[in-house]
């Protein structure tokens, strides 16, 4: 007796973005102290963000610093490890495997833990890896860009892809080129009274991987949505801070509910921390430098307070 194959169609069940994005948001804080609610709602943002870089005309970069250890850095690239898309953990990776693992189609995401030993250290690195790795951080910002390196086993120029969100903590502040083109944010130690549950792999990696995959399905289905959108751009987000966060207010939008007004605000204040401290970084420098203006050449290294604040209110430019 034959029998007829059952042929229905099962559709896939739809996604809720909006309650995807608050399951990620809850993972991430369960395992990281963040300094601000903003900070929080960036980084789960861009972890969607990074299954959906065939969409994306910038690879925004992800900075978490911290002044000092402890902070919370290397946990943080342990949870994005297991959340974000095809991720490469650059740490262990030979220069010629770093340099062919960006695709044009579907890049990984990059991960660089202590990456304020790669840029503060000897150059080039082992085998080459730091200069590699800043060659492909620095033109790997907006698609289109190849890093340019010199094989020498065909004897030809090669021109990599570089493409790629990418992931970076350190200790203190990275290279202007790459924050400028980053969300910033500063993690802290934990204070009194805060705690995090413990990264148990074996029971916290499966939780993550169907976070992931998850999220992979909900951004990859809609990718079409996110190519064509032009997300609404709050006052004062202009140029490349905008490029940064064009991504993540698209995913914010597509998800819905409070993620688009969560994600513009968060642009705001993290885009505001770092204007503030330029601002101090520049106004630290001025007065240096109006300071060995207004010196007396006399080789004295003592000058009465009151007599210097005149000779510094005398500089026109400084009023």
């Amino acid at each position: 007796m034959s029998t007829t194959p059952d042929l229905t169609v099962v559709k896939p069940v739809k996604i809720d973005g909006d309650e995807l994005l608050l399951q990620v948001h809850a993972a991430l804080t369960k395992y990281v102290i963040f300094p601000t609610p903003e900070a929080a709602v960036a980084v789960t943002l861009y972890v969607a963000a990074t299954h959906g870089q065939p969409a994306w005309d910038f690879a925004t970069r992800l900075v978490a610093k911290s002044p000092v250890k402890r902070c919370g850095k290397s946990r943080l690239q342990e949870v994005l490890a297991e959340l974000c898309h095809s991720p490469l953990r650059t740490a262990n990776c030979s220069s010629a495997a770093l340099v062919r693992s960006v695709t044009d189609n579907d890049p990984p995401t990059l991960l660089l833990d202590e990456a304020d030993t790669v840029f503060g250290g000897a150059k080039g690195g082992k085998d080459g890896v730091a200069e590699d790795l800043r060659g492909l951080i620095n033109s790997g910002f907006a698609r289109g860009a190849p890093y340019i390196r010199w094989d020498m086993t065909t004897r030809q120029r090669e021109e990599c892809p570089t493409f790629a969100m990418t992931v970076l903590s350190g200790i203190g502040d990275l290279p202007d080129t790459i924050e400028d083109r980053a969300v910033v944010i500063t993690l802290r130690r934990r204070g009194n009274g805060e705690s995090v549950a413990r990264f148990r792999q074996r029971q916290s990696i499966p939780v993550l991987h169907g976070l992931r995959d998850q999220m992979n399905e909900w951004v990859r289905a809609n990718l079409d949505i996110l190519r064509e959108s032009e997300p609404a751009i709050p006052d004062g987000i202009t140029d490349r801070v905008e490029n940064v966060w064009e991504s993540l207010y698209a995913v914010a939008d597509l998800a819905g509910g409070t993620w688009p007004d969560h994600a513009r605000r968060a642009s705001i204040v993290l885009s505001a921390k770092i204007d503030a401290a330029a601002d101090a970084d520049s106004a630290g420098e001025r007065l240096l430098a109006d300071l060995a203006e207004v010196w007396p050449d006399d080789g004295d290294d003592q000058m009465f307070t009151r007599e210097l604040l005149r000779n510094l209110y005398a500089i026109d430019e400084a009023h």
